[in-house]
């Protein structure tokens, strides 16, 4: 296995002292990237936190719905779903980059707090899905996470080589459904006997129906009213037992379908960093990133929307598949290429300040927006399930947002590190006063 040297890596500044990170070290324009990415995340997770669960499958807009609901879904459709997951995955990456250089810099062993730090996120990431939202990415990402411990170690050069490798593998993931569909069977098949429900609790019934095959998947309507029931009405056991399934059904296609994927983008995310692709002062590869993202981003986008309902046609179904894993995240880079460009640009600074704060405090906020949106839209809150149009949706994220804004600058102005910060930094390097 290559490794790198101990100098030289993408120009990070040096460490003076073995301690993580310090603020004075940071590059404003990756907490401006993060703070962007969760703003994306938020614009998609939105619906998630106020729907259930088997909307991922629907491809047009909800009936009945307005004009300006109609415009607003093929909006966050266009540019928001599928393309900052992919985002927050690449400066994941590079986290774990930084990680890996300032330990080697240190001349300090680089197992225990890696180990440390993802056990930890993987034990954040349970207690996330089943107390506030199914949809967590924390878990998925500690338990991918594992491989990047030992991928980091390679070049910029051998990270790349690695993501083509994976590129190739989603690639072939993506084959399956189209293969599928080409022999008969659906991307989201439904019950020959659908589930008859009755007054006994959701996750009785839920169990019930997905033992004797009566339900299939969070896709059919009685999955859904069923999810609809739980997080609406309570209590919060029936609550927790149908997120807890949910999770569970999700966690396990998400990694057996996208791991891939996701690793795939952690090493380019590293190799960006190694590269020197995101230093301040690399504005014309980065306006390359941001011209390459969006000539393929782009399209990909528009056809992966309109093969959508196609589920019958395999090459539209492999082309959706392909498209959605490979051709997207293009437009992530892209959004990564402008959200550093703004960083460095000098343009609305005081805006750009306040969004890099909410970047340095990313864990503390991606978990304060689930909270916000679940007291909003759960039983135990506003119990707003199921009841807003996709216009209203987006509307409340941006208002989560601005709350997230606003707390980001006071917590900050008094605390040097968000409260799940300092957490997940004591739990890594097995102190509480850990200093950055």
């Amino acid at each position: 296995m290559n490794h790198e040297g101990t100098s030289g890596w993408g120009g990070l500044p040096s460490p003076q002292t073995a301690a993580p990170v310090d603020l004075s070290e940071r590059w404003i324009g990756l907490d401006v990237a993060r703070g962007v990415a969760l703003l994306g995340i938020l614009m998609v997770n939105i619906h998630y936190f106020a729907l259930p669960s088997g909307i991922f499958a629907d491809t047009a807009p909800p009936d009945g719905s307005s004009a300006f609901s109609v415009v607003a879904w093929y909006a966050y459709r266009f540019f928001c779903e599928t393309k900052f997951y992919p985002l927050f995955s690449l400066l994941f990456g590079v986290g774990l980059a930084i990680q890996f250089i300032r330990a080697r810099e240190r001349g300090q062993r680089w197992w225990g707090a890696p180990v440390r730090r993802l056990l930890a996120l993987l034990c954040i990431g349970v207690a996330h899905a089943l107390l506030v939202w199914f949809g967590d990415i924390l878990f998925v990402y500690s338990i991918i996470g594992f491989a990047m411990v030992f991928l980091v170690r390679l070049r910029a050069r051998g990270l790349a080589i690695t993501a083509c490798v994976l590129a190739v593998i989603v690639l072939l993931i993506a084959v399956l459904p189209a293969l599928g569909t080409a022999f008969g069977s659906s991307s989201f098949p439904t019950a020959k006997v659908p589930i008859v429900l009755d007054d006994r609790p959701p996750v009785t019934q839920l169990l019930a129906g997905l033992g004797d095959r009566h339900l299939m998947g969070p896709w059919e309507a009685g999955y859904r009213e069923l999810e609809t029931r739980a997080l609406r009405d309570g209590p919060f056991a029936q609550a927790m037992g149908v997120r807890a399934i949910t999770w569970m059904i999700a966690a396990f296609f998400l990694i057996l379908t996208g791991g891939a994927q996701i690793l795939m983008l952690f090493c380019l995310g590293a190799a960006m960093l190694k590269a020197g692709w995101l230093k301040p002062d690399a504005a014309r590869v980065q306006w390359r990133m941001v011209a390459v993202g969006l000539a393929v981003g782009l399209p990909a986008a528009l056809v992966e929307i309109l093969t959508g309902p196609h589920h019958t046609d395999w090459l539209a179904v492999f082309a959706n598949t392909a498209l959605a894993s490979l051709g997207v995240p293009f437009l992530s880079m892209a959004y990564l290429g402008l959200a550093l460009r703004w960083a460095n640009s000098g343009s609305l600074a005081w805006l750009a300040h306040r969004v890099s704060l909410v970047g340095r405090m990313g864990l503390t906020n991606y978990l304060m927006c689930s909270l916000l949106g679940a007291f909003i839209f759960q039983h135990w809150g506003l119990a707003r399930f199921g009841s807003l149009s996709t216009a209203q949706l987006l509307g409340v994220a941006l208002g989560i947002y601005a709350v997230v804004l606003v707390f980001s600058s006071l917590w900050l102005s008094t605390f040097r590190f968000g409260p799940m910060e300092r957490l997940w930094r004591s739990a890594t390097y097995g102190r509480w006063n850990v200093s950055a």
